[in-house]
Order: structure tokens, then sequence, then C-alpha cells
């Protein structure tokens, strides 16, 4: 799975990532790691919960919690507490 960060919420890091046709994948920073908007990231993951993601645009791989898919750019901006 690729998608592109579209939302982001330092001060929880929290993070949006558009997968496609309005779906985002919500996750939450486990690592120390800089990430922002427009960046590609990338993961294999097959389910929600830890995993490893790989920002493609920087080249660096960091741990993250998946936390919930959802549908529309508001309810990304709602799930990210923007």
């Amino acid at each position: 799975m690729e998608g592109t960060i579209y939302h982001t919420n330092t001060a929880g890091a929290l993070y949006s990532l558009y997968i496609t046709d309005g779906i985002f994948l919500i996750f939450e920073l486990i690592d120390n790691c800089n990430l922002s908007k427009g960046d590609i990231i990338k993961t294999s993951a097959q389910g929600l919960g830890d995993v490893l993601l790989y920002n493609v645009s920087t080249g660096i791989g960091f741990e993250a919690y998946l936390d919930n898919f959802v549908v529309g750019e508001s309810f990304a901006k709602k799930a990210c507490q923007l």
C-alpha cells in the first residue's frame, strides 16, 4: 500500500495518509520521525496495529500504529483532531 501524507497533527503525532478515492489511513508515530505533508509513504501491512512504514521521499523507515481507515477528507480531519 502506498499513499501521501495529507493531514498532520504534530501535537498528537496523528497523521492521515491519502490512499485513493477519498480513503485515508489514520496513523500515530511510535518512532521519532519528521514527516511532511506530501511525503510518499509505503507499507506492506495488511491490517491495523503496530507496523513498519517507509518514507519514499526521505528513504527512512519508521514504526507507527495504524489506527483507522476513514472515507472523506472531513472525517480524516476529525480523526486527526484538526
